[in-house]
């Protein structure tokens, strides 16, 4: 129950991001924020008696409008919280990499086409640049071949909220593995993307088969995950994998569909014992193999 619960906060990750909310909404504003103001909602016992949470107020006026248009001004708030709180359940995975709003920071506002706010989420400059990675989701969401934009867009987005949005919607889409396959391979071996992009990618592809996709093509994806999980140096990113690796496991050995998943466990427990020696000179990989073997007796 414990994993089950896990594995379902993990999830959120791989189907919620701006994509979503972009395609939700009828009307989308950027723009910097006037009047603005802030109202303390709970503080912390004194005799700190530091804000807890807290309302962000303002509207825009002279909005640029990325998709639809609506009135001006727009006025907006939003609640935001201390990182002493409990991640509030209101705001999505994805929107804590913009976290709160800073000086000079905009807002892109998400809105019903009657004016309603979805959702209000700061924008800053390099990898908190909202603004750049919703247009170009508007953009792709109106293309005549989405899927093939998405595919496109895995590699040549240039920031890092962009790549998790296409590696979202290219396992969203439904795009089979034989043309997706290449693109995600390469995408985990670049060494210069991101390391937390590398992982996600690596996870999207395990939430995308315990979720059904590329049935006849498991065992080719479980080929991909393995060489890349027997090919990282990267300590992080070797928790990361084993992590995921655990997780697929457990797929593979479900019932009634164990007899059908065992050339994609096959390949997952052939790529653990390659890389055991040299991974378990990690302690905390070590550590998943000790809990691998005791969950699953005799599988490395």
């Amino acid at each position: 129950m414990a994993m089950i619960m896990a594995n379902s906060s993990v999830d959120q990750t791989y189907t919620t991001g701006p994509e979503m909310v972009a395609a939700q909404a009828k009307v989308i504003a950027a723009g910097p924020v006037a009047a603005a103001s802030k109202r303390n909602l709970e503080m912390s016992e004194p005799p700190e008696a530091v804000p807890l949470k807290w309302v962000i107020a303002g509207q825009v006026d002279r909005p640029q409008f990325l998709k639809g248009s609506f009135a001006a001004p727009i006025p907006f708030s939003r609640v935001e919280q201390s990182m002493l709180l409990p991640d509030s359940a209101s705001e999505e995975p994805w929107e804590r990499d913009y976290g709160d709003f800073q000086p000079g920071d905009e807002v892109v506002l998400f809105l019903t086409d009657s004016g309603g706010l979805l959702k209000a989420v700061p924008s800053g400059r390099d990898q908190r640049d909202l603004i750049s990675v919703v247009k170009d989701i508007i953009a792709i969401q109106g293309h005549p071949t989405p899927d093939a934009a998405w595919l496109a867009y895995v590699e040549r987005a240039r920031l890092d909220q962009g790549r998790k949005a296409a590696l979202r919607s290219v396992v969203r889409e439904g795009i089979d593995w034989e043309r997706l396959g290449p693109v995600m391979d390469r995408v985990m071996a670049d060494q210069s993307v991101d390391d937390a992009v590398r992982a996600y990618a690596f996870g999207v592809v395990v939430f995308g088969l315990r979720n059904g996709r590329w049935k006849t093509s498991q065992p080719a994806v479980g080929d991909v995950l393995g060489r890349r999980y027997e090919s990282e140096g990267h300590p992080k990113l070797l928790l990361q994998y084993i992590l995921n690796l655990k997780v697929l496991l457990a797929y593979t050995m479900e019932e009634p569909q164990r007899n059908r998943r065992e050339p994609l466990r096959a390949r997952v427990v052939l790529a653990l014992r390659r890389k055991e020696s040299s991974a378990s000179m990690l302690p905390e990989v070590a550590q998943q193999y000790r809990s691998i073997r005791a969950m699953y007796p005799g599988q490395i």
